[in-house]
């Protein structure tokens, strides 16, 4: 796979997981917080710092290549 198609790929999915995570805290009862949804909180949040890793990773991959050339 290209390194551009991965860096769109990882792009994506942050966006879908940030667009996730939102969607799982506006879904939380304040007045009963023990009905939240804290395991997809959890959840989302990791992947979202797994795709800021990803990504921080991709670039400094990128970085080094083409220093390298």
């Amino acid at each position: 796979m290209k390194e551009s198609n991965k860096k769109i790929l990882y792009y994506i999915a942050l966006f879908v997981s940030i667009i996730l995570l939102i969607k799982s805290i506006s879904e939380l009862d304040f007045e009963n917080l023990s009905n939240g949804p804290f395991s997809n909180i959890i959840s989302y949040t990791f992947f979202t710092l797994v795709f800021l890793r990803l990504i921080k990773e991709q670039k400094v991959r990128l970085k080094s290549h083409s220093n390298t050339e």
